[in-house]
């Protein structure tokens, strides 16, 4: 992958790159400070995951294999990033201020990337504009949530790679595997992103070697790389095989039937990515610039042209392809599953914009892609009451997510209904599900909820559970809550319901609330227990209600026949089944 490259880059181009970072900086730093909502389901668990680690930091409690053992799941690097920062205020706005190192990291890696593969470094400059525009990256950056910073290490590690000359070049190689292996203790599913590109490098590598004594230098130089990730990866995977090794098959292939994604061998399962790429990562103008540059890119290499430019579009071609087929094969389907692979999509269109032959359609093309880009992350960063939210310009393929609303009726018996999102082609959105959105200012009464509760009388443990499973009022965003307040509350959820109300006798606060539930897949029962609460007044009595956001209700019952387990690992903090 290597394509004539400028001697230097002009000084507007650095400006203007320097200019890009500080201008979504100053985005970042304006959104969370006019959005007060608590964090959502994942966020708010990978929150309580760094209040973990930051709280074993202060008291010291165990070594090593306490340590490791922290984050069941996840590797740990990203709640060790985020407890200095934690440490120094504790909030969801100061954590999801660590995405901006990674953001400068991820605008670096283009701006190389798209540089190094047409030899312009306005090119590079577009490259990174996209890439820092596209609408997933924009809502990841806002929420606390690992894929951002996986994002930015599948761009360094191709970067490094590339720049690494067939791996000739030992330091680069080594520094190469040390952020592979700190990729690694990112998110294992680095691995899926990463394995195309690299592959693909090393066979040019191996092409382009001109002697058995330089493919012999290379191969030491990746082992010597193999081994320094290894080295870094390591402690925590041979301490969390097993649980990986049990967790992978429910995590990535039930789930999916349960949430209802679409069946992998059918026309929905296969093109499910390339609606979100349109819907959820692009959206409808740029999206079509992207088929028509993945047009050019196939072309081309169709006419078997093996120069440095028609490997570059191979390496963004392999480097989306590879991951797109294996989340594909897997059930469990997210959107931001293949946000990894937006670096490449802006190598594509770069490739393409730039490839035009007239000057003037080059720079008309190239100006307008900039514009859209802009104009997409404001509509995301401020919202536009003046269009409507979302879009559609093609039918739903299915549901793309299903919510379970509930509410009161006059003999008091809770109604249940269902909001449906559809799985469609958007020409664009101004929001994901109402979860991703413009900044709102709400208040959950989730420190209200957790102060009262912490601070009444009672024997044995306070122990809450929750019935409502709502993007932000669940069972993650009040452990978050409680954690940042430092109270010692054990939360869970009550989501199966039985006659004799079982489900309710180890826990001394039962919190209900009206309006969403959170998704269909799991609260089929959310009404009946709501209704068992209120028919036993002799068991449950209220104490406090409040208003929440959207005109719902919360209230907050005693459970006067609890039996609270004494029992310290009660509840569990990770789900043993899914």
């Amino acid at each position: 992958m290597r394509a004539p490259v400028p001697a230097n880059t002009p000084r507007w181009v650095w400006l203007a790159l320097i200019g890009l970072g500080l201008a979504l900086t100053a985005a970042q730093v304006w959104w969370l400070a006019a959005n007060d909502r608590p964090p959502m389901w994942d966020s708010a668990l990978h929150l309580t995951h760094a209040l973990r680690f930051l709280n074993f930091f202060r008291h010291g409690d165990g070594g090593l294999t306490a340590l490791l053992g922290l984050s069941p799941f996840y590797p740990p690097l990203f709640y060790l990033l985020l407890a200095p920062l934690l440490a120094l205020r504790a909030g969801p706005d100061t954590a999801t201020l660590i995405h901006l190192p990674f953001l400068a990291v991820l605008l670096g890696s283009v701006f190389y990337l798209g540089r190094r593969a047409t030899g312009r470094a306005e090119a590079g400059l577009l490259a990174a504009a996209l890439t820092a525009a596209w609408p997933h990256v924009v809502w990841l950056s806002r929420d606390l949530l690992i894929d951002l910073e996986t994002v930015a290490l599948t761009a360094l590690i191709v970067a490094l790679a590339a720049a690494a000359e067939g791996f000739c070049r030992r330091r680069l190689t080594v520094g190469l595997g040390i952020v592979f292996g700190l990729a690694l203790l990112t998110k294992w599913t680095i691995l899926f992103y990463t394995v195309g590109p690299l592959t693909l490098l090393a066979i040019r590598a191996w092409q382009r070697a001109p002697d058995t004594a330089a493919r012999r230098a290379a191969a030491d130089n990746v082992a010597w790389a193999a081994v320094a990730a290894a080295a870094v990866a390591w402690p925590w995977y041979l301490h969390r095989a097993g649980f990986l090794a049990a967790q992978f098959l429910p995590v990535t292939q039930g789930l999916g039937p349960v949430e209802g994604d679409p069946v992998v061998w059918s026309l929905a399962g296969w093109s499910y990515y390339l609606r979100a790429l349109c819907s959820w990562h692009l959206f409808g103008p740029l999206f079509l610039v992207f088929l028509a540059a993945v047009a050019a890119a196939l072309v081309r290499l169709a006419r078997r042209r093996a120069d440095a430019a028609a490997w570059s579009l191979a390496l963004a071609l392999v480097w989306m392809a590879v991951p797109y087929v294996i989340f594909t094969l897997l059930a469990n389907k997210a959107p931001r599953h293949i946000s990894p692979v937006l670096p490449a999509v802006s190598l594509l269109i770069v490739n393409f914009v730039f490839g035009l032959e007239r000057a003037w359609l080059r720079r008309t093309l190239a100006g307008a892609c900039a514009g859209i880009a802009a104009a997409q992350f404001l509509l995301l960063t401020f919202g536009c009451p003046l269009i409507p939210p979302r879009l559609t310009v093609a039918p739903a393929a299915a549901d793309a997510f299903a919510e379970r609303f509930l509410r009161d009726t006059p003999d008091g018996a809770p109604a249940a209904s269902v909001r449906r999102w559809p799985d469609a082609w958007f020409l664009y959105q101004q929001d994901a599900f109402e979860i991703w959105t413009p900044p709102r200012r709400e208040n959950w009464r989730l420190a209200e909820i957790v102060q009262y509760v912490s601070t009444q009388p009672a024997p044995g443990r306070a122990s809450l559970g929750l019935v409502p499973d709502a993007p932000r009022f669940n069972v993650w965003s009040i452990r978050a809550t409680a954690a940042l307040m430092k109270q010692e509350l054990a939360v869970w959820r009550i989501s199966a319901f039985d006659p004799d109300g079982t489900a309710f006798r180890p826990y001394r606060w039962v919190l209900l609330a009206d309006g969403n539930q959170g998704p269909v897949w799991n609260t089929a029962d959310n009404a009946r227990l709501t209704a068992f609460v209120r028919q036993h007044p002799e068991r449950f009595v209220l104490r406090r209600r409040w208003p929440l956001p959207g005109g719902a209700t919360a209230w907050l019952y005693e459970h006067l026949q609890a039996e609270v387990p004494d029992d310290p690992g009660w509840p569990p903090f990770w789900p043993s089944t899914y």
